[in-house]
């Protein structure tokens, strides 16, 4: 909680219904701490994000087609961003050989994944060009006429107020960008994960970018017709396999693209045609690295996001009772497992939160939810 207004975040909405322990320590609402050293996946991914923030930079996209300036200035904002956690996990006593050896491997492979995204967003970007990027926005959250709140909470002139303060919901969009074809606006959410996921339902009731979406029309006032989401997989393509024969082979489980394949067959010197059927499967049917999914968002969906904004924020606020869920899903990789335990048997988590040197406040900037 800051002095003057109460921040509810996306990641507080996640946070509270996943473990509500966890919630307690990071909510700028509550403890409102970060891990020091960084957790891999979460400092990975803000500086991927903030290369793509170069690399769709609106003031450029129209005179530098080819990226000639995007393109390096996206990987030295990556870079500037890798030897920041580097920097901060040393001056923790966290960096070793080990973590030294996997920040190699995390900027090895980032700048792989951005080199092969460079080239296929050139067909994908086609008929877009971005509005806006990394757009901060801070919204208030409305309350319907004659709804009775609970004690504490006011609703002044439509709008939430918890103990006199405004209730505001906050976050950061990574893109607008408008369809060239249609000219509606659509809001374009990157994220990084080691795999995609089989089933696309859960994106129509995603509460991160519908969010983003209701904020946008009320912030900014732009109809957004939706959010693209934008799939990067942690992996790299690579050459495909030489046979001792000197052929290529037709295995496709391997880890490469059809247009990698095409250009190391013309290398190579080889009779296109005895590839070109592969090559026809590899387009079809092989390994996915980038994926992009259309999710329309209605009047009737933002209205739905809104209230259950509202609804949460209310939770959030009205003294909620803190306990852990713990599960494998919840507890693996989280940074704060120590101080939890530490809650939960009864040697008190105040060590490990002030004491230990890994825990500390997080920074009063809007925050984004990367990933």
């Amino acid at each position: 909680m800051t002095e003057d207004k109460h921040i509810i975040r996306t990641s507080d909405r996640g946070t509270f219904r996943r473990c509500r322990q966890l919630w307690n320590f990071t909510s700028k609402m509550r403890m409102n701490l970060e891990y020091v050293p960084g957790i891999e996946p979460l400092n990975f991914g803000i500086a991927y994000h903030e290369a793509m923030e170069v690399y769709y930079d609106p003031i450029l996209w129209d005179e530098d087609t080819n990226g000639a300036l995007r393109i390096p200035a996206a990987e030295a904002s990556f870079m500037a961003s890798m030897n920041s956690w580097k920097k901060n996990q040393k001056a923790s006593n966290s960096w070793n050989d080990q973590t030294a050896e996997r920040w190699d491997e995390l900027v090895k492979m980032g700048l792989g994944m951005m080199r092969h995204y460079w080239s296929w967003a050139k067909e994908a970007d086609k008929h877009y060009r971005p509005v806006k990027t990394e757009i901060e926005f801070e919204v208030p959250i409305p309350v319907p006429d004659g709804m009775i709140l609970p004690r504490g909470f006011q609703s002044i002139e439509g709008h939430l107020y918890y103990m006199a303060k405004p209730v505001v919901y906050q976050g950061r969009i990574d893109v607008i960008v408008q369809d060239l074809r249609t000219d509606r606006l659509w809001i374009m959410d990157h994220k990084t994960a080691a795999q995609f996921g089989e089933s696309l339902a859960h994106l129509d009731l995603d509460p991160q970018c519908g969010s983003y979406a209701w904020a946008a029309s009320k912030m900014l006032g732009l109809d957004i017709a939706g959010v693209i989401y934008s799939e990067h997989r942690k992996k790299v393509p690579k050459q495909p396999e030489v046979l001792k024969s000197g052929a290529l082979s037709k295995n496709k489980a391997q880890s490469t693209t059809a247009e990698i394949y095409k250009q190391a067959v013309l290398d190579a010197g080889l009779y296109l045609p005895d590839y070109e059927d592969f090559i026809e499967v590899l387009r079809n049917e092989g390994q996915q690295y980038f994926r992009r999914t259309h999710v329309n968002r209605n009047g009737a969906e933002l209205d739905s996001v809104e209230a259950n904004i509202l609804y949460e924020a209310i939770d959030m606020l009205n003294e909620p009772y803190i306990y852990p869920s713990p599960s494998m899903w919840n507890c693996r990789g989280c940074a704060f497992a120590t101080p939890c335990l530490a809650d939960q048997d009864g040697s008190g988590a105040a060590w490990s939160l002030f004491d230990s040197g890994k825990y500390a406040p997080r920074a009063t900037q809007v925050e984004g939810d990367q990933g």
